[in-house]
């Protein structure tokens, strides 16, 4: 193959939409390149008038922007603005460990580079990675970043001159950027114990449904509608109403109450949360509708009376990976993001729906609301005040205070009711951010909901090459590049009945199927079995390795001249030899138990597995710290998870089904 050719095949493997680009890509007729010599000797490049590279030598240009990084180590990530001839990025590919995302948005610049210099060694390394969009580099960050890692901003002295306004843009969105792929583990940290201990008990439910799976294009090429429940859909609603047998319906559980009061009953709702909110469904008829839930949403979404239930198995979430790999079926193509209207449109794709058509998708306070006039959580609103009164700010306002609280507040709350009601302005007001409506100007939104439009965006990039046609009909919303705005009026007009038989097309396809969770179940009761035997044995190790921090962090706080430097160095053994046990023979082979401690297992890690040679006294205190922690949550949360699986185990045992719930 040729130098270009080479090139190309390394990017197509993780971003062929890009690939495709630049094959097709054709020069303008004023873009000119000139090859320059340096000073150095070394080949520039003179690019509109513009040297890419330093005159007097590329080299110590590239190297001295490499020493100016703040990291990297394995975990970095350094975002490299513009390729030029590559002098940078064959530096960083050198010397740097850590990931490297060529940020390059110009295709003039790809098509030639690639053309003229042979990178296929460099783009073999499956940490380097290309990307000409903002929505390509951030689908690369979400993919590849760990936490708390370092994350680079570097580029040629060039790009200022040529990417002026890229350069500015990234430098002002960096600190953003890092906050939202952080906000991705600290969702984790907070929620993963929750989650396997609501997959374990939905077992028995999961064993009787199907996967989402059956319906993969059963609904080929038929309109569906996503129905959210953000303030737009009080103007949409009637719409859909009238043209509801037109269209395949995909609510989410939040809307229903709005569709019940316009008579539409949706064919599916989704359910992603881990708390219990089936208020949102209280006093209403779910005999005929069916169920699309994530396997860890709450158990209590699943014991409802739904018609069918279809498991969504996610591939970013352990319970899912777990299942998965003892019940032998992929979840690869499975994406979730957190999102319950990602999850109903996902599956709309799956099932083969299109066009797609999102209705209440506004991820932004339209108007001032923040949900449908029907939703449980309606009197939730963000309201901008007089000037003469705050200066125009913006201020939250809850009404009818007793019914929203019947949603929001949690069972187990210890917390008074006007306190949950001032926490929930706080978290709004401290979330607030500004948004790209659908008229170019800005609309108030929360940072969550920013977080959701990249993915969405990303969702719709990435198919583009299927030919599936995506809109959105939330008039005033956020604007979601690769969502067409459209009159949902004009739009479903145009469509007709669908007389779909949508009981009997489920019928016949779970008939035709089998449900790996029931093929499989002796299976998945020996894992449990073997889980709880595993834990039992680990847990007088765990006893003793925080004995041995409780020890070192005693040792470390006397006066260095009373240091007992044996006692320091036993402890530290102790913790060292612990870490590696608890990792190989406990977590590499029990993935479901890295949910339970998560977030104390990725700091734990962190402290052991940093690379610096220095053990010095702040370093044995980090060991001993994060040993404490780690061992505390451990002795808490997994002992009380294996007593869950305990009590489940012997209920298969003696009634012959895993649990009774």
């Amino acid at each position: 193959m040729s130098v270009f050719e080479n090139n190309i095949s390394q990017i197509r493997k993780y971003n062929p939409n890009l690939a495709d680009k630049i094959v097709n890509h054709l020069f303008d007729e004023s873009v000119t390149f000139e090859f320059v010599e340096a000073e150095s000797g070394d080949t520039n490049l003179l690019y509109k008038g513009v040297l890419i590279h330093d005159n007097r030598d590329p080299q110590k240009e590239a190297m001295n922007i490499f020493n100016q990084l703040k990291d990297s180590s394995d975990s970095s990530v350094t975002i490299l603005i513009g390729l030029g001839l590559g002098y940078l990025f064959k530096r960083l590919t050198l010397s740097s460990k850590g990931y490297i995302i060529i940020y390059e948005p110009n295709l003039d610049f790809l098509r030639f580079t690639l053309e003229v210099v042979d990178f296929s060694q460099e783009f073999a390394n499956e940490k380097v990675f290309v990307a000409s969009s903002k929505t390509e580099l951030i689908k690369f960050l979400d993919s590849v970043y760990s936490y708390q890692a370092i994350l680079n901003l570097a580029g040629l002295g060039s790009c200022h001159t040529l990417y002026s306004e890229f350069v500015r843009d990234l430098q002002l969105e960096t600190e953003k950027i890092k906050n939202h792929l952080e906000s991705n583990y600290l969702c984790l940290f907070e929620k993963s114990y929750e989650w396997v201990r609501e997959g374990i008990k939905n077992l028995p439910i999961l064993k009787q449904s199907n996967d989402i799976d059956v319906l993969r294009n059963a609904f080929k090429n038929l309109p569906a509608v996503i129905v959210s429940s953000g303030p737009s859909l009080d103007e949409t609603v009637q719409t859909l109403a009238k043209y509801k047998d037109n269209v395949l319906i995909i609510a989410v559980g939040n809307s229903y109450k709005t569709l019940a009061k316009y008579g539409i009953k949706p064919d599916f709702i989704t359910f992603i949360e881990v708390y219990d909110n089936t208020n949102q469904l209280k006093n209403l008829d779910i005999s005929d509708i069916n169920l699309i839930a994530q396997p860890i949403a709450n158990n209590n979404v699943f014991k409802l009376n739904w018609k069918n239930k279809f498991a969504f198995y996610s591939n970013n979430d352990i319970f899912a990976k777990w299942l998965s790999k003892i019940a032998d079926f992929s979840i690869d193509d499975y994406e979730n993001k957190g999102n319950v209207s990602y999850c109903a449109l996902y599956s709309a794709y799956m099932m083969g729906c299109s066009p797609i058509i999102n209705i209440g998708l506004d991820l932004a306070f339209t108007d001032g609301k923040c949900y449908s006039s029907s939703s449980p959580y309606s009197g939730l609103k963000l309201l901008k005040g007089k000037e003469e009164k705050n200066g125009g700010k913006y201020y939250v306002k809850i009404e009818d205070k007793e019914e929203f609280l019947k949603h929001y507040k949690s069972n187990d709350s210890t917390l008074s009711d006007e306190a949950l009601l001032t926490r929930k302005r706080q978290e709004l007001m401290n979330g607030l951010t500004f948004v790209k409506d659908q008229d170019g100007g800005l609309i108030p939104s929360n940072v969550n909901y920013e977080s959701f439009i990249k993915f969405f965006e990303q969702f719709a990039y990435d198919k583009i090459t299927t030919g599936l046609k995506i809109y959105n009909a939330s008039p005033r919303g956020a604007n979601i590049s690769g969502f067409d705005n459209i009159n949902l009026e004009e739009k479903l007009a145009s469509m007709y009945n669908l007389n779909l038989d949508l009981p009997a097309v489920i019928s016949k396809i779970s008939a035709m199927v089998s449900n790996p969770i029931k093929d499989s179940y002796d299976e998945i009761k020996c894992n449990i079995e073997l889980m709880i035997e595993d834990i039992e044995s680990f847990e007088p190790l765990a006893k003793h390795a925080l004995e041995a921090a409780d020890c070192l962090l005693d040792s470390l706080a006397q006066d260095m001249r009373d240091f007992n430097f044996d006692r320091i160095r036993h402890s530290a053994s102790i913790l060292i030899e612990s870490y590696v046990k608890f990792h190989e023979e406990l977590f590499d082979n029990n993935l479901l138990l890295t949910g339970c401690v998560f977030k104390d297992l990725t700091e734990f890690t962190k402290v052991f597995e940093n690379e610096s040679e220095n053990t010095g006294i702040d370093d044995l205190m980090a060991m001993g710290t994060a040993s404490k922690t780690f061992y505390t949550a451990f002795l808490y949360k997994v002992v009380e998870f294996k007593e869950l699986l305990t009590s489940l185990y012997l209920d298969e045992k003696n009634n012959t089904t895993l649990g009774v719930y």
